[in-house]
């Protein structure tokens, strides 16, 4: 459930994203960098979900979601 509702996030705010990133182009952004975004993010989520499923595996789901939840909220010590 939450894997498709970030990708939701992402593909509703990405014009937004790009349009605010590239003022001088009013337009949603150059096609290259939309797509290049697109990209990285689709790298980044399967990256993420071939490591956190195998930590999901080793360790049980609810400690690797308390896991996921401390690294997106920034909250591991530096």
């Amino acid at each position: 459930m939450f894997d498709c509702f970030d990708q939701q996030i992402f593909t509703m705010s990405r014009s937004i994203t790009m349009r605010d990133l590239h003022a001088a182009n009013r337009d949603s952004g150059p096609v290259e960098i939309r797509q290049l975004a697109t990209s990285i993010f689709i790298v980044g989520w399967a990256t993420g979900g071939l490591i956190f499923g195998t930590i999901g595996d080793k360790w049980g789901r609810a400690k690797s979601m308390a896991l996921t939840i401390l690294i997106y909220g920034d909250m591991l010590p530096a």
